[in-house]
């Protein structure tokens, strides 16, 4: 069997996860919430701040 680009789309989007809470918040702040004032292979970040 040998699918071509678009039913490799159609299956991907498919079966794409739905990601819960807390995804959604890590989505927002990203790297700061991992990886707070670090450098991690040549991408630095700041850390997270609470207003």
């Amino acid at each position: 069997m040998v699918l071509d680009a678009s039913h490799l789309a159609e299956l991907d989007a498919l079966t794409t996860p739905a990601f819960d809470c807390p995804h959604p918040f890590v989505d927002d702040v990203r790297i700061g919430f991992h990886q707070g004032d670090t450098t991690i292979n040549g991408l630095t970040s700041s850390a997270l701040q609470r207003s």
